[in-house]
C-alpha cells in the first residue's frame, strides 16, 4: 500500500512540475527566445524559401527590354538593351506624348510615326504613320495642344489629341527656314520660358554663308513671331538639350572635314544668347581655321565647352535621370553617329561624360555598333529618357529604336 501511495505521489509531482513549466513558459519575459524554435519548423522554412525567389522573379519580370538585339553590344554591369521598334527607315528624332506613346521622325520617308507598346512587353507592336508627305521632317516638339514639326524649309504645327494619339488639324506654317544645303536637318525644342528654339545647319563644309540664319540657332515665340538669331557660328548643331538643374543649353556640333583624321575636334557647346561660336573662322578652343586665317578675330568667339574626337559626328545628348541612381544621375550621354571622313572609322557608340569632372572626362557606355572588321551595324542618333528612367535610342541605319534599362542583375 505504501509503494502504491509513493507511486501516486511521484506521478502527481510530475504533473505539477509539467503544469508549472508550461505556465512559466507563457508568462516569463525570457520566453521571447522561443521564436527560433518556430522558424525551424519545416513548414515555415519551406514557405520562406519559396517566397523569396517569387518576389525576385516578379521584380525581374517587370524589367522589359523588348526583343533581342540583332548584334552584340557592350554595356556596363547592371544595364540591359533590346529592340523597342523596328522597320522605321532612317529613324531620327524621338518624342513622347502624354500617354507615353513614342513619336519618331523619318526624314527620308517624309513621315512621322507613332509607336505604341500596348501589352507592356517592351516592344512596340503598333506602328502607325500620323503624318506623311512632308519635306524631310526632322525635329519634333509638343507645346500645349500642338505638335510642332521642323521640315527642311519650315516649321509647321498640328493640333494633336494626346488621348487618341491622332492629328486633328492640317498644318499651320509658322516660320519659313532656309531650305536645302549640305545640312538639311532642322531641330526644335521649347525651353522653360516657352520659347521655341530652332537649329539650322550650314549649307556647306567651310564657306561664308549668304543667309545669316544658317549655321545658327534661332529663337521665337510659340506662334512663330519675333523670330531672331539666338547664337551663330555653329556649323551643324543637330541636337541640343537643356541641363536639368542649371538650365544651360547644351548642343553638339560637328566640325569641318578634310583636315585629316585628328582635326578639327567635334564639339559640345553651352549656347548663350547673342554669342558666336567661331565657324567658319575657327574651331575648338579658338583655333584658327587655315582657310580663313586673319579674316576674323576668333578671340571674340565662344570656345567649345568639350572637345570631342574629330569626325565622330556627335548627335543626340541626354542627362541621366534619378532612376539610374546617384552614381549615374546628371551624367551626360552623347551618341556618336560615326565617321565618313576618317581613314580609320571612329564613333559608332554612346559615350558617358561624368558630372564629377564637369563633363570633361568620358568613358564608353555602349559599344558594338561597328564590329572588329569595321562593318557598321548601326548608327545611333537621338537619346531620350522616358518618365520611368528608360533610355531610348534611335538608329537611322538599322531603322530600329533601342531601349536601355538600369537595375538589371
Amino acid at each position: 500500500m505504501r509503494k502504491r501511495n509513493t507511486l501516486l505521489f511521484i506521478i502527481a509531482l510530475i504533473i505539477v512540475v509539467v503544469a508549472v513549466f508550461r505556465i512559466s513558459m507563457r508568462t516569463w519575459p525570457w520566453t521571447l527566445t522561443i521564436p527560433p524554435l518556430v522558424i525551424n519548423n519545416p513548414l515555415v522554412a519551406d514557405e520562406i524559401e519559396i517566397k523569396e525567389p517569387e518576389e525576385e522573379s516578379k521584380e525581374n519580370e517587370d524589367i522589359k527590354v523588348g526583343r533581342e538585339m540583332p548584334f552584340a553590344v557592350n554595356l556596363p554591369q547592371g544595364f540591359k538593351m533590346g529592340i523597342f521598334a523596328e522597320g522605321l527607315g532612317n529613324a531620327r528624332v524621338l518624342l513622347f506624348d502624354l500617354k507615353n506613346r513614342l513619336l519618331v521622325s523619318a526624314p527620308s520617308q517624309g513621315k512621322i510615326i507613332r509607336l505604341t507598346d500596348s501589352d507592356g512587353d517592351g516592344f512596340a507592336e503598333l506602328k502607325e504613320t500620323i503624318l506623311t508627305g512632308l519635306n524631310r521632317p526632322h525635329g519634333l516638339a509638343f507645346f500645349e495642344k500642338w505638335l510642332y514639326v521642323a521640315e527642311a524649309n519650315k516649321i509647321v504645327r498640328y493640333e494633336y489629341d494626346h488621348n487618341s494619339g491622332k492629328v486633328l488639324s492640317s498644318g499651320e506654317k509658322l516660320i519659313d527656314l532656309p531650305g536645302g544645303g549640305r545640312h538639311f536637318t532642322r531641330t526644335i525644342g521649347f525651353d522653360s520660358n516657352d520659347k521655341l528654339f530652332i537649329s539650322i545647319g550650314s549649307s556647306c563644309d567651310t564657306c561664308l554663308e549668304d543667309d545669316e540664319n544658317r549655321a545658327a540657332i534661332m529663337i521665337s515665340d510659340p506662334d512663330g513671331k519675333n523670330a531672331r538669331i539666338y547664337a551663330s557660328g555653329l556649323r551643324n548643331s543637330v541636337f541640343f538639350r537643356w541641363h536639368p538643374n542649371t538650365k544651360e543649353l547644351f548642343a553638339t556640333d560637328m566640325g569641318r572635314d578634310f583636315l585629316g583624321d585628328n582635326l578639327p575636334p567635334d564639339e559640345v557647346n553651352i549656347i548663350k544668347d547673342g554669342k558666336g561660336y567661331g565657324w567658319p573662322f575657327c574651331y575648338g578652343k579658338r583655333v584658327y581655321d587655315t582657310v580663313f586665317r586673319g579674316v576674323d578675330n576668333c578671340a571674340s568667339s565662344e570656345p567649345s565647352f568639350i572637345d570631342l574626337p574629330a569626325h565622330v559626328a556627335p548627335l543626340g545628348l541626354a542627362f541621366a535621370l534619378k532612376e539610374w541612381g546617384k552614381e549615374w544621375e546628371g551624367d551626360l550621354f552623347i551618341s556618336y553617329h560615326g565617321s565618313w571622313n576618317s581613314s580609320v572609322p571612329v564613333g559608332y557608340k554612346i559615350v558617358q561624360f561624368t558630372k564629377e569632372s564637369n563633363y570633361q572626362e568620358s568613358r564608353d557606355f555602349i559599344t558594338g555598333f561597328i564590329n572588329q572588321k569595321n562593318n557598321v551595324l548601326g548608327r545611333p542618333v537621338d537619346l531620350l529618357f522616358d518618365n520611368n528612367g528608360r533610355l531610348f535610342i534611335s538608329d537611322d541605319k538599322s531603322g530600329m529604336i533601342y531601349m536601355v534599362v538600369a537595375g538589371v542583375d
